[in-house]
């Protein structure tokens, strides 16, 4: 039987009470807490959901876009934003509400969370320089000439000798029939 128990997760989650030092930490003292964990925070980035049984059912994901701070779900070919607020309703698992014949009862959701994505939170350290080396002055235009040169024909070798472009000249001169 396949398990759908409610089971809830939080948006970050701070993996410091889990590490060996930690552990170690609590061991020795019960009431040890970090004064600066933020280094073992961590952000939820994607949830794999499961619908159906043990047997049988149907996988689809929701994704966190960091550049947009927007959620999306992704199902099969479909995709779609998504309201964060409506993740508890679709990955904890437990009961929903329906109403049958009027009467409203708590039947087992059959979707639930299966994995969890989470990525560690880097804290904002300057690690680039004030000034990036890249602005289009310091590189010569005949190196701009040449990089461009050889995307173009890298292209044109990569369409000229592909497979579906073998196909499509293969159908183009087979279905224009050659009078002798």
């Amino acid at each position: 039987q396949k398990v759908n128990t409610e089971c809830r997760f939080g948006m970050k989650i701070n993996l410091e009470p889990y590490t060996k030092e930690g552990l170690e930490n609590r061991e020795k003292d019960e009431n040890y807490v970090l004064e600066d964990a933020s280094e073992y925070e961590y952000t939820l980035r994607g949830i794999l959901v499961h619908n159906g049984t043990t047997t049988s059912g149907h996988y689809y994901s929701f994704i966190k876009d960091d550049r947009t701070n927007k959620w999306y779900q992704f199902n099969d070919d479909k995709i779609s934003e998504f309201d964060e607020n409506n993740i508890p309703e679709q990955c904890f698992g437990g009961y929903r509400l329906i109403q049958y014949k009027s009467n409203p009862r708590y039947i087992e959701k059959t979707f639930s969370a299966y994995m969890l994505f989470y990525s560690k939170d880097i804290k904002n350290t300057n690690i680039l320089p004030d000034k990036m080396e890249t602005e289009e002055s310091k590189i010569s235009a005949e190196l701009l000439n040449n990089v461009y040169m050889e995307n173009v024909q890298f292209l044109k070798e990569k369409y000229l000798f592909s497979s579906e472009y073998m196909d499509f000249i293969e159908n183009l001169t087979m279905s224009h029939e050659i009078e002798s």
